[in-house]
């Protein structure tokens, strides 16, 4: 609606190495990060992406990956996404996942990042007070096959739900 920002993660083919954002009916402030990008088989060793039917690997409102608890400001959860027991192999280096806040009791962000890492700057949700929203996650698998995620405000039950991985 107006008046209201809006994330989602997005897939673009490039042409001349650009590519175009349009909008209609409306004039708009649009922010671009560019956090990856696919090579051609033959530079990437044939190590493409994996597609996997989704598999709960987080959810706080019922205690899978994390404990059974909504997430408050500033809290992280580290959640294991590969390995035994797991939909992504220990060998994989990255995991896809669709990321869901929902709950939440202010206007809030969520981050997720490899476990042993820095945590990024820019947040993978924008999340509106008491509105699920959900986005499209590619993560690098960290330190023990893991993942860190973080609320930034109020508190927050996250959900994670595997859809692929990138061996």
């Amino acid at each position: 609606g107006p008046g209201r920002p809006v994330k989602n993660r997005a897939v673009a083919r490039l042409e001349n190495g650009a590519f175009k954002v349009t909008g209609a009916g409306a004039s708009t402030h649009v922010v671009v990060d560019v956090v990856g990008w696919w090579a051609p088989a033959e530079v990437v060793g044939g190590r493409l992406f994996q597609s996997r039917a989704a598999t709960r690997v987080l959810d706080t409102r019922y205690g899978i990956g994390a404990p059974r608890a909504r997430v408050g400001k500033g809290g992280v959860v580290t959640v294991k996404v590969a390995g035994r027991g797991k939909p992504v192999p220990a060998s994989a280096r990255a995991v896809v996942m669709t990321l869901t806040a929902r709950d939440a009791t202010r206007s809030t962000y969520v981050t997720a990042w490899p476990s042993g890492k820095r945590r990024p700057a820019f947040p993978d949700l924008s999340v509106p007070a008491w509105r699920p929203t959900a986005n499209l996650v590619v993560i690098r698998i960290g330190a023990k096959n893991r993942i860190k995620i973080t609320n930034g405000s109020g508190s927050t039950h996250l959900v994670g739900d595997v859809v692929g991985f990138y061996p």
